[in-house]
This record gives C-alpha cells, structure tokens and sequence, in this order.
C-alpha cells in the first residue's frame, strides 16, 4: 500500500519500479498473475482482508435472508468524509479514451452533500423509474446518490456486531473496531446506471456487500498494470483517463446477492448493473496498521477532522474539472 500511496500521492515512482521489476525478476521474466480467488461461505473473511494482495469473493457469505434495510444504520449521519459542498451537487467532468479510441464521458459526483441518509433514502424511492418505450435517450431515468460515513469507534461497533448477525458464519469478526482503520460506511444509491461506471482506483481496502437480486459484475485491473494508463487524482479517487497499452489483463467478476467481495488498494475497478433497475450498495473502506496514510488519516478523526485528506492533502484544480454545479433536487 505504501508503495502504491507513495506513487500516487507524491508522484515518486521509483518504489513502484522498483518493486515492479523484482516481481518480474522472481517469477520467470513476468508479472505475476494476481487474480480473483474464491472462498466458501466466509472462509478467511476474518484474516484475509488485511494481508491479501488480489481480490477475493466470498460466495453466499450473508444469509439468504439479509436485505438493504439491514445495513442501513445511522439514518440521522452527515456525511464527513468530504468538506461540505453548501447545499450543491458537485459534479467533475472527464474523458476515458480506451487503446482502440472509443471515447466514453466520465461524470463525477462528489459526495459532499450533508443531507441525512434517511433523507437521500427518502428521495431515492421517490424517484421514479420510466417504462422502456419512455425512455427516448436510453437513460433509464439515471439517478445517483453516495453516502459516505466515517465511523466513530463506538459506532464500527455496532456495525461489527450488526454484519456478524447476518453472516452465514456466526463465528466470524470482521475486525472492524480492532483491526480497521478510518473505517467508513458507503451506501450508493443509484438507478439507469452503476455509481461507478468508470474505471479508477482508491487508497483504501474495502468490502462489497451484494443486496440486489440482480447481481453486479466488477472489471478488476491489478495496479502492477497503473503504467498502462494515464490517469488523474479527481479530488476522491485515481481516474484512469487513457489506456496507452493493448492486451491489458482485466479481471471479471459475477457478484451475486450474498456475496461479499475484498478488494485491495489501488485495484482498477469499474461495474456494472441492470439498467432497468434500482439499486442500492453498500461497501465497507478501511486501512490497515502500517498503512502511512491511512494512520494519518486515522489521527485526524481523532481529533475531529474526519475530511482532513480529501481538504488537505492533494487537491486537483476546480476551474479544470468541476464543470457543472448546480442545486441538490433534495435540499
């Protein structure tokens, strides 16, 4: 992680070489080949998610049962992980250019917004769904909205115990008051469309838990191949803006109501959903002990400043990418 954060965050890219070249050096001439593993039910779920350096899916890990309604806890919480955007949807436009040249338009919604997440709940099953022969521009009657929520530690408590009630394996502990760090909560509401479409990457493990009938299926890029694109820091996450090399092996996973998916730092990932449908997800992010950033961004929720990175530490320029401000439907 601190390889990657040191590549990213202070553009010094000889560690990443480094690295990069005894990886390919110890096996054979080539990169090595990181790819998905799958596990059972919540085998590992506990241990793996802190050392595992590739994706893992965790089949049928939450009971048949478990619903969106479930994971919903903190209804009255404000978002805190970003600096607050004044009652405006914050939007940043870019441009993903694939080897072969088909271009695809990348929008950007900055969850700065303060509103409740009963309140985003509310509006969202307002919103309503078109019927196919309405919708002339193929939208689907897009809608999005994130919910990002920094826990306190009394709070990680009540999800830990909240997730172990739901999981196929009673014996299992995520660890989330003991071992995560600056752990946070996301809920994507989102509908026409997935909340992330686009392929970038992230600083931060996290876990992905199935609530839709539907599925979702991920494209996952190992970061040993970030050379391969050109990208930018939006201001949340890596942005991969060109892919400047051919043959660049993705990862495809089918992710299925029940299943819980680990995916390391800095993993490209994009995915996809039913178009015709409403969906809600809802991830876990976390760093680990060891992890530079992360422990400083730890320190500074300690001292009640949860969006000290995101304000703080490497910002992109507005007047290049934030394109479109305009009043939240919902304030």
């Amino acid at each position: 992680e601190n390889i990657f954060d040191c590549k990213f965050f202070l553009c010094i890219n000889l560690p990443f070489q480094l690295y990069r070249a005894a990886l390919i050096h110890t096996h054979g001439g080539q990169l090595p080949e990181r790819t998905l593993e799958i596990r059972q039910n919540c085998d590992g779920v506990d241990t793996l998610i802190y050392t595992a350096q590739h994706p893992i899916l965790f089949k049928d890990c939450l009971n048949a049962n478990t619903t969106v309604d479930d994971f919903l806890l903190f209804q009255q919480s404000r978002q805190n992980l970003f600096p607050p955007c004044g009652g405006k949807k914050l939007l940043r436009h870019f441009e993903f250019v694939s080897f072969r040249g088909d271009r695809k338009p990348i929008v950007e919604d900055v969850p700065c917004d303060t509103t409740t997440l009963g309140e985003k709940m509310e509006i969202f099953h307002r919103h309503q769904l078109p019927q196919p022969q309405q919708d002339v521009k193929g939208e689907y009657g897009s809608y999005i909205d994130v919910h990002i929520y920094m826990m306190n530690q009394h709070e990680k408590r009540q999800m830990e115990d909240r997730i172990g009630m739901l999981m196929s394996s009673s014996k299992k502990n995520l660890g989330l008051s003991q071992k995560m760090l600056a752990t946070v909560m996301t809920v994507f509401l989102h509908a026409g469309r997935s909340a992330v479409y686009y392929l970038h990457s992230h600083m931060d493990h996290f876990l992905s838990f199935c609530l839709s009938e539907d599925g979702k299926t991920w494209v996952l890029i190992d970061p040993l191949y970030s050379d391969s694109f050109d990208s930018v820091w939006s201001g949340n996450a890596q942005v991969m803006l060109q892919e400047l090399n051919p043959g660049i092996p993705r990862v495809m996973v089918k992710q299925e109501k029940g299943d819980i998916l680990y995916v390391p730092p800095w993993w490209l990932h994009e995915t996809m959903v039913k178009k015709t449908a409403k969906n809600i997800g809802f991830n876990i992010h976390f760093g680990v002990k060891g992890q530079i950033v992360m422990e400083i961004t730890n320190f500074f929720f300690f001292r009640s400043d949860p969006s000290f990175f995101y304000s703080k530490v490497k910002q992109i320029k507005p007047e290049v990418y934030e394109k479109t401000v305009y009043e939240n439907p919902g304030s």
